[in-house]
């Protein structure tokens, strides 16, 4: 292969040109054809045809070939997002990162793959390392920041350091809103989301905000979501008095937006979650700001005045980690809508004569130390026990 040729392929891969690459490597040799680049590029259309198992049938080929060849370990390790098979690439990616640190692709993709895989210590220690290499942008910040409630070495100190972080970023680019509370109807209250639809989040919402009307307030939706059309979100829109989708807005856009609806009350419900738009909330666009639901932990933001929490969700002795004032509920933090047209059926402990326990959350909050400690204070339930170590050793 000469530097024309090469040339000539790259310019096509530019325009994305896969068909027309594919005719040009049929004109080589098979010995030109048997190298890392070729190959890889064939592994790239292959994919471009959907064809995901003779993509990953030339990425690995092309490593075989040249095990340092990062292009065909990154589209490998694109590709295990597709097919679910994150195994052997991490383990491809980590002995590259043995042997070349630092090197910030590889990490994001050993982050985001441990991620997938549930991994949840490994996640941190990789987000860790982009911030330390200040090789980040503010969603791996914000990433890790929500990765450490589910460590089992969750550490005070490391979240308030990082928490100091994200708001030194987001100071960057704080805009100059100015509140005044007489202009501001106490009526209005905002809810701002990414998760109102089809999700927890939305069924906690559908009948509170019934609720709130019904007291003669006026519930308005900041929907940061792409909604397809379904009877619950449809159902749910209806129930607010006000709906808006905002997804496509910018900080500064959606900040002015809010701001002018003049809402009295703005409450987040993502916190740290992914999509977040904390941002918004340090331009202080509503005169009382509160956190609630989607996330339980502090935000540090002083601009965010309080959060919604019972006596469990925060114990008395962790009250002093809160940036937030705390409104304590004296029972219970949420408000779950009940179902509709739900048949309950028997119990199924009565016949089966032990209980299984499961959870259809997110996995990453089923840790191998909680699955411990439900061993070891369930141990009349060898059916819990088996299911257990089986989830555990997957």
């Amino acid at each position: 292969m000469d530097k024309i040729f090469i040339k000539k392929i790259e310019e096509l891969y530019k325009n994305k040109e896969f068909t027309q690459i594919k005719f040009e490597i049929s004109k080589l040799s098979e010995n030109e054809k048997n190298n890392s680049f070729i190959l890889n590029l064939l592994g790239i259309v292959a994919l471009s045809e959907s064809n995901v198992k003779e993509s990953r049938k030339l990425f690995e080929r092309s490593l075989f070939i040249n095990p340092q060849d990062i292009h065909s370990l990154l589209n490998l390790s694109r590709l295990s997002f597709i097919d679910r098979d994150h195994k052997k690439i991490i383990s491809l990616l980590e002995k590259y990162n043995q042997n070349n640190p630092n090197n910030k692709s590889i990490i994001e993709n050993l982050a985001n793959l441990h991620f997938s895989a549930g991994n949840v210590e490994e996640t941190i220690t990789y987000h860790e390392k982009l911030i330390e290499m200040d090789h980040y942008k503010l969603k791996d910040l914000t990433a890790l920041i929500f990765l450490l409630n589910y460590s089992n070495d969750y550490s005070q100190e490391k979240y308030n350091k990082l928490c100091k972080l994200y708001e030194r970023n987001i100071k960057k680019s704080k805009g100059s809103i100015k509140i005044n509370k007489e202009d501001h109807c106490k009526l209005k209250v905002g809810f701002l989301s990414n998760d109102l639809r089809n999700h927890p989040v939305g069924y906690f919402m559908n009948e509170f905000v019934n609720e709130l009307k019904r007291r003669g307030m006026q519930p308005i939706a900041f929907n940061l979501f792409h909604n397809k059309k379904n009877a619950f979100t449809e159902k749910l829109k209806s129930n607010f008095f006000d709906w808006h989708d905002v997804g496509f807005l910018n900080d500064d856009e959606l900040s002015n937006f809010i701001f002018d609806k003049k809402v009295y009350f703005l409450i987040d419900l993502a916190g740290y979650n992914t999509d977040n738009r904390l941002n918004v909330f340090k331009n202080k666009i509503a005169p009382i700001q509160i956190s609630w639901l989607g996330y339980c932990n502090s935000t540090k933001l002083n601009e965010i005045d309080y959060i919604i929490a019972d006596p469990n969700v925060i114990t008395e002795d962790d009250e002093i980690n809160y940036s937030e004032k705390i409104i304590r509920m004296p029972k219970i933090w949420n408000a779950l809508s009940p179902q509709e047209n739900v048949e309950i059926n028997d119990l199924p402990a009565l016949h089966n004569k032990y209980f299984t326990f499961g959870s259809f959350n997110n996995f990453l909050k089923i840790s191998k130390k909680k699955l411990k400690f439900m061993e070891k204070n369930f141990t009349r339930s060898s059916k819990f026990i088996i299911n257990a170590k089986i989830i555990a050793e997957s």
